[in-house]
């Protein structure tokens, strides 16, 4: 007996221990299941959440960013970054982005050339817009009606990238959306000798171009405007020496152009021009240059906005 005694006595440590290690498994496995079902139960939507006919929130929670594919004529590309919580959109970063990397908030000379010529504060616009989003949460918002300015630009803008970041997130896609920075491209460039000034405009698809119009103008000592295109002294000039109107060159460098004007990469091909017409040929080469040269891609930064 005392040998079986020392026998059973030199187990039960072994035993408890044994007991220990089933009730600490049984534990763990009791907080695991606890925890999975506290992760997969419905977050409760947020009061002023939008919700569906069934009840359930219209928005998917992330962090949803848009942005245009380029800059626009003004240097910036802009971008659009909302946030959703509980199916309420909590935060929205409205702004763009330069070819050199700096945010359209924080370049003083841009802002103070907008002010000038809008007599708006453009931060504070643009802040406005995103405000109005987060208190509606949805679209159309109620835009205060403004002139015809930059301001209209900056509201389009926003507009088009807020109903593709909603889409977004009635998806819960959370990849980045790009739309494509179409334009309209306009340049023009300062009255040669005889006082015409060339105007383009370039509407972009993709890395090509979809469409384009050239034309020169001339501002009269009387502050009349004339267009080469209707002027009798410049058609008649034209017919003589290349057998073409004003009009029929610029539609023939026009063709060229959207046909071979930009490559793939969106990089400039040479036009064959016009013969005889060398001097709108290159005048319409360096305008389609200098709106190719302003149409960038560029990177969005790490850091939106400050909120």
């Amino acid at each position: 007996m005392a040998l079986m005694l020392r026998r059973s006595s030199s187990r039960a440590p072994a035993v408890a221990r044994q007991l220990v290690m089933i009730a600490g498994s049984a534990l763990a496995g009791a907080v695991l299941v606890l925890t999975l079902l506290v992760a997969c139960t419905p977050t409760e939507p947020a009061e002023g959440a939008l919700l569906s006919a069934a009840g359930v929130t219209v928005y998917a929670d992330g962090t949803y960013l848009v942005s245009y594919s380029h800059t626009g004529t003004d240097g910036w590309q802009p971008f659009l970054q909302l946030r959703i919580r509980a199916g309420l959109i909590t935060e929205v970063c409205y702004g763009a982005v330069g070819a050199d990397g700096m945010l359209v908030r924080d370049d003083e000379n841009y802002n103070e050339r907008f002010r000038l010529k809008t007599g708006a504060e453009l931060p504070a616009l643009l802040d406005q817009l995103a405000a109005g989003l987060v208190a509606r949460q949805q679209l159309p918002l109620e835009i205060p009606a403004v002139g015809l300015d930059e301001r209209i630009a900056w509201s389009n803008f926003f507009g088009v990238l807020a109903d593709a970041a909603l889409g977004l997130a009635r998806t819960g896609d959370a990849t980045t959306a790009v739309i494509p920075a179409a334009g309209p491209y306009v340049g023009h460039d300062q009255p040669d000798e005889l006082g015409w000034e060339g105007r383009m405009v370039i509407i972009f698809e993709g890395a090509g171009v979809a469409a384009a119009s050239f034309e020169e103008r001339r501002i009269g000592v009387d502050g009349t405007e004339s267009v080469k295109a209707g002027d009798p002294v410049s058609t008649e000039a034209y017919e003589r020496v290349l057998g073409l109107t004003p009009a029929g060159v610029a539609a023939e460098l026009t063709r060229q152009f959207v046909l071979d004007g930009v490559s793939e990469t969106g990089e400039r091909i040479n036009l064959d021009g016009v013969t005889g017409a060398t001097g709108t040929t290159d005048r319409f080469q360096v305008l389609a240059d200098r709106i190719l040269a302003t149409r960038i891609s560029v990177p969005l930064p790490n850091k939106f906005c400050a909120q």
